[in-house]
């Protein structure tokens, strides 16, 4: 939900050939401007542009995304209709089991917390929290099952394979998911106490 220049599309059109993305933006100029100027690639079997509000979208998607992208923003602020206990309870329900709901932040928004704690209420405090590489964006990640808690032997693992498979700096990543997070010595703790 939210297309902006359209990277995340971009990206995984190009390195994970597997994916099937649908992108729901609400503005058209976006669309226009990603393609126009930001090469932003045609529709096809693995990439589709809906016109529309992704507030009303995904409650009528139930069970129908592995990973659900929230990025979400007007006027530089995140969208308020995608910040609701209702939405959120709606993209629980959108994801499968063991699907996985990002959201996108500014590291800096006064009501970040309390949108954090809709989330877990939605999703039953199964919430980790990441910073992007720069600081100025926070990313929540919400999850619909799966472990109570991961390995850090695992995640280094996982770490180190994902990097080299996508050039992504996955070592920060796996610091910042230990230093904003609960966790002991030999887990990364899923579930918030």
């Amino acid at each position: 939900v939210g297309l902006g220049a359209g990277s995340i599309p971009r990206f995984m059109r190009a390195r994970m050939p597997g994916a099937r993305v649908t992108v729901v933006e609400i503005e058209p100029g976006v669309v226009t401007a990603a393609r126009q100027y930001f090469g932003l690639p045609r529709e096809d079997r693995r990439l589709r542009i809906v016109l529309g509000d992704g507030a009303q979208y995904v409650p009528r998607h139930r069970a129908s995304a592995d990973v659900l992208l929230l990025d979400g923003f007007e006027d530089g602020a995140h969208a308020k209709e995608l910040c609701t206990p209702d939405f959120y309870d709606a993209a629980h329900e959108a994801l499968r089991e063991g699907g996985v709901l990002s959201a996108n932040f500014m590291a800096d928004d006064p009501k970040r917390d309390t949108w954090c704690r809709r989330i877990e209420r939605s999703f039953g405090r199964r919430v980790l929290l990441l910073s992007a590489e720069d600081d100025v964006n926070v990313i929540v990640l919400a999850f619909r099952g799966g472990p109570a808690r991961i390995a850090w032997d695992e995640l280094k693992a996982r770490a180190r394979s994902l990097k080299r498979l996508y050039g992504l700096p996955f070592d920060y990543f796996l610091s910042s998911l230990k230093a904003r997070n609960t966790h002991t010595a030999r887990h990364l703790e899923i579930v918030a106490e």
